[in-house]
């Protein structure tokens, strides 16, 4: 299935929310703790699993990968999907 079909089926997230989804993401990621994942030519890549509650009401872990590219410094998301 899809991602975008498991977050609206799981949390209710959908293009007309979209905005909510990346506001829990962004608040998720400050308040759960980043695990260091592979580190490569590519850059060193974390994994956040951010507790979230949808605009249904139901509840999943949303898991985000985020990599910073060698020679930088700011982390960007690079997948996001619900466990």
């Amino acid at each position: 299935m899809e991602k975008a079909k498991v977050f609206q089926s799981a949390l209710g997230f959908n293009q007309s929310n979209v905005d909510e989804l990346i506001k829990k993401n962004q608040q998720g990621v400050c308040e759960n703790p980043a695990t260091p994942g592979k580190c490569d030519e590519h850059g060193q890549r974390y994994t956040v699993d951010i507790p979230m509650t949808g605009p249904i009401g139901q509840t999943a872990t949303v898991r985000t990968g985020w990599i910073i590219d060698s020679g930088q410094s700011i982390p960007r998301l690079a997948t996001t999907y619900v466990l």
